[in-house]
């Protein structure tokens, strides 16, 4: 099983908050939210507390400001895009929220930042041959090919 930090315990919170927010919550987005929260390792009082938000519901407003790793928030967005079709209907409401928290968390991202770590890691590669084989070796050769363009301009 997953480890299951604050942040993946508030990322399901607000899941629940999200499959209440068009004020119903159809069976199969019970079970998309039963099945993911018994799939990952949370401790019993976060288990009692997910239980409790999905028979009584939980404010997003009171959730997700609780998560903190911008990848989390990633994962949030592409959950709640899973969730919102699992009624077959995706609302309005739905819509916007999605692009509401999606306009958050992309504005919470430092692209420079993100764009550093990358040229650092693919300079890395290149000077590392054991690292580079490893990289070559899970993404089907992507990241060498971009530590070689990288290197083009040093």
């Amino acid at each position: 099983m997953p480890n299951a930090n604050d942040d993946m315990f508030y990322v399901w919170r607000a899941m629940i908050a999200l499959a209440y927010i068009d004020h119903k919550l159809d069976n199969h987005e019970i079970a998309f939210l039963e099945e993911n929260i018994h799939n990952r390792d949370f401790t019993d009082k976060q288990r009692k507390q997910l239980n409790d938000d999905i028979e009584f519901g939980v404010n997003l407003e009171d959730v997700i400001g609780e998560i903190a790793d911008v990848r989390k928030m990633a994962h949030l967005i592409n959950f709640a895009r899973v969730l919102f079709y699992k009624d077959g209907e995706f609302c309005d409401i739905e819509s916007r929220i999605l692009d509401q928290i999606h306009d958050s968390h992309i504005a919470k991202i430092n692209l420079d930042e993100k764009l550093e770590e990358a040229n650092n890691y693919a300079l890395k590669a290149l000077n590392n041959e054991e690292l580079k084989e490893n990289i070559i070796a899970e993404d089907d050769g992507l990241l060498d090919k971009l530590a070689r363009y990288i290197g083009k301009f040093l």
